[in-house]
């Protein structure tokens, strides 16, 4: 998500003519489309890349990482909220 964050500043930055040429050369059409082609490319590249290199990195073995594999952003972030800030989570979300 902090790679997210950084690319959504880092357009926000630029001006108006490198917005338009950000989001032609990735093919979108705007923000949200070009963030959903980034969380798919980039799971892909750094996959590609640990592959290519034989690399196999130890925060992937983490049992926060194994417990989310697969989850949406939306329950990835109530997982984490459940287990690391419990003062965030709803009284309704609390139950289940």
């Amino acid at each position: 998500m902090g790679s997210l964050c950084i690319l959504t500043n880092f357009i926000h930055s630029l001006n108006i003519k490198s917005h338009i040429a950000v989001f032609k050369a990735t093919g979108s059409n705007d923000l949200d489309e070009l963030i959903e082609k980034c969380r798919r490319w980039t799971p892909k590249k750094r996959k590609e890349f640990e592959n290519r290199f034989g690399i196999n990195p130890k925060s992937m073995q983490h049992e926060d990482i194994k417990a989310t594999t697969g989850m949406t952003e939306d329950e990835e972030w109530e997982f984490l909220k459940k287990k690391y800030i419990p003062e965030l989570v709803d009284e309704g979300d609390k139950k289940n």
